[in-house]
């Protein structure tokens, strides 16, 4: 054996060794699993809202979608006293983009996991709507956690923590 094969023989004999490899081995398959998730529900659609859908009443929910640059600043939320509100169509939820009439009540498009992006639009169990976007915020860099905090780079989101 030359020497890089007997260091390797003799660290893999070691508790701490294989502790070590354990753990970067979960870390790695935990990241590949976040990173799979979002990459499929991308390919189907699921995290879209599209360029100018409509809400059920007709107004617009974006103007665009910005993939890299969505936080606290790109949506202001409206003010909370509309949600619940009674309605009979969209415009009596105020003048805000955000929200629509749904089932004859006002509803936070952008965060209801109920009506997300949309009346009726639910999202899956485990998902959060965050910015109009059925998210994973135990695995997305964007919404970790919760929606809008945001991982810095290099870091990920492991289980709703920012970390590496």
């Amino acid at each position: 054996m030359d020497a890089l094969q007997t260091v390797t023989a003799s660290n893999a004999k070691s508790p701490i060794a294989r502790t070590s490899v354990i753990a970067a081995v979960i870390a790695l398959m935990l990241v590949v699993m976040a990173a799979s998730e979002f990459l499929i529900a991308e390919a189907k659609g699921h995290n879209r809202l599209g360029r100018g859908k409509a809400a059920s009443g007709g107004k617009r929910l974006q103007e665009e979608v910005d993939e890299e640059e969505d936080g606290p600043d790109d949506i202001q939320p409206p003010p909370g006293d509309v949600v619940g509100k009674s309605c009979k169509r969209t415009p009596n939820c105020g003048s805000f983009r955000y929200f629509a009439c749904c089932h004859r009540v006002c509803v936070d498009i952008v965060s209801d996991p109920k009506n997300c992006a949309s009346c009726g639009r639910t999202c899956r169990t485990g998902l959060s709507c965050c910015d109009g976007f059925c998210v994973n915020t135990k695995t997305n860099p964007r919404h970790c956690g919760e929606c809008y905090r945001r991982c810095q780079p290099p870091f990920s989101c492991i289980n709703g923590l920012c970390g590496y």
